[in-house]
């Protein structure tokens, strides 16, 4: 079998459209209707509607009664009334000659003519009485129902937005091509992919946490469409955690093949410790969550009509966090993805970051082999520091605390401290103290945001600040893994080419 992993031909998909979070007006009042008939039950809205407006029509039947004569007077005044039901709500009547000429009913042979008698000013009186109870009964019930529907249709885009806002609403049909990502309760990386330049509406994430939401929706959706699913945790296996979601077939991926392919992601990196690199580091999800989340989906997709080929679960996780068995056996998370085979393809959280941070160290120190390879690592957190000191030094590297005596402002610097916006800021703070050169110093981020931060410094300086933004980096090798699948490459294909681009940046 022959593999592919020249990391030049591995190359992030991209989709053809920038797909923003919007959706179609049939969508937007298809959604609307479906609230306000849960907003108006038959008993609360529609029987005494349908009462009222009965109400108005038989006193509009009884006025043309009492203005109509011969053989067609039924049939006039039953036209009669139903032409007045809406212009009463605005105290007018509707001409009865008018009427009677529609009907092709001569005017003369149909409506009374009133002369001066007692008998016929008391008729004429009566109609009038008539004339102001149905104007009264149907302005107060136009008004009346004007307002409530008015409250209602508030109380729907209220309640539309609380379940965007939740992660409860149903997504729209577009666009076609879906890639559902679980992202647990925290993903600096979906929140990049996001991106319409990226995966934008695309990418349909499921988070554990629904406060985190208000944000993603804030930056992402248009006129309340849904941008992301949410599932309490520990509930990815409950019916009841799906309620509303669908699958529509037109999501499904197609590969160069032709083959149908339902594509899901999943990320369990650890969010703002991402960096931290040391194989103890535990997934933001487990695997039995990610499993289910797997398992509840393809279901989902199934039950929807969506007739695939095959399915695809691709697992962003730090695949040598260490296990122990009841019985007291240790073994790593990789071993028993394999083993139960609850992910197609694994792309380890941290092989990637060393490599990104390797590159660039490639790029700052000199080709000469006698020279040491030396780096500082600017972090006041010592657990970060012990993990980054032993994977660079196996690396080749060696690595010097800043306050080391061998440290100097001409050794390349990595900067990393326990939140991107701190890190962000000490870059800030060693630039203009001239400790160190912006050519010489990488910031390692988690959040995308810092990068906005860099380049808010960049322009200061007019010097480029290198980073490593593991949301970036991840994006990147997600889109690489989706690429390759697009291709017709195998599982298999797919794992040997990660296994052989990372497998010397994993600790052993």
């Amino acid at each position: 079998m022959e593999h592919d992993s020249n990391p030049d031909q591995l190359l992030p998909q991209e989709w053809n459209d920038n797909a923003t979070f919007t959706s179609s007006f049939c969508y937007r009042a298809k959604t609307a209707l479906k609230e306000l008939r849960g907003t108006f039950g038959a008993k609360e809205f529609y029987y005494p509607a349908l009462l009222s407006l009965t109400a108005v029509g038989l006193i509009g039947l009884a006025e043309g009664l009492l203005i109509s004569k011969g053989p067609h007077a039924v049939e006039f005044s039953a036209r009669y009334a139903l032409e007045n039901i809406a212009p009463s709500i605005i105290w007018l009547t509707q001409n009865p000659k008018l009427i009677a000429e529609t009907m092709g009913l001569n005017p003369e042979t149909i409506l009374r003519t009133f002369g001066s008698s007692v008998r016929d000013a008391n008729v004429q009186l009566l109609i009038n009485d008539l004339v102001y109870a149905r104007s009264i009964l149907a302005g107060f019930i136009g008004v009346g129902y004007v307002v409530r529907a008015a409250t209602a249709l508030n109380e729907v885009k209220q309640s539309i937005k609380d379940r965007v806002s939740k992660g409860k609403a149903p997504f729209p049909k577009e666009p076609n091509g879906k890639v559902i990502r679980l992202a647990g309760k925290q993903s600096d990386v979906t929140d990049y992919s996001l991106s319409p330049d990226i995966d934008g509406a695309h990418l349909l994430p499921v988070y554990e946490d629904a406060g985190s939401m208000g944000q993603l929706v804030d930056r992402f959706s248009v006129n309340n469409t849904p941008v992301a699913w949410c599932v309490e945790p520990n509930k990815y296996g409950k019916n009841e955690s799906w309620k509303g979601f669908s699958f529509y077939p037109s999501w499904l991926l197609k590969d160069k093949k032709g083959n149908k392919i339902l594509y899901m992601e999943a990320d369990a990196s650890t969010g703002e410790q991402a960096l931290a690199l040391g194989p103890e580091n535990a997934n933001d999800l487990s695997i039995q969550e990610t499993a289910q989340g797997f398992r509840k989906i393809k279901q989902i997709a199934q039950d929807g009509g969506a007739d695939f080929d095959q399915s695809m679960r691709v697992l962003l996780a730090s695949t040598q966090q260490k296990l122990v068995t009841g019985g007291g056996n240790i073994w790593t998370l990789r071993q028993q993805i394999e083993q139960q085979h609850e992910a197609d393809i694994i792309i380890d959280s941290q092989a990637p970051l060393v490599e990104a941070i390797c590159s660039w160290l490639k790029t700052s120190l000199s080709d000469d082999p006698e020279k040491e390879k030396n780096v500082i690592f600017d972090t006041t957190n010592r657990e970060y520091f012990a993990t980054i000191k032993s994977v660079l030094e196996r690396l080749g590297y060696t690595v010097l605390d800043k306050l080391d005596k061998a440290a100097s402002n001409k050794i390349p610097r990595l900067v990393y401290q326990d939140t991107t916006a701190d890190t962000a800021q000490t870059v800030i703070s060693l630039i203009e103290s001239q400790l160190v050169s912006p050519q010489l110093c990488c910031a390692l981020l988690d959040r995308s945001q810092g990068l906005e931060d860099l380049k808010a410094i960049e322009q200061e300086t007019g010097e480029t600040i290198p980073s490593v933004c593991s949301s970036v980096v991840y994006d990147k090798w997600f889109r690489i893994v989706r690429q390759l699948v697009l291709n017709g490459q195998s599982k298999e294909q797919i794992q040997y080419i990660l296994d052989n681009q990372f497998n010397k940046y994993l600790h052993n």
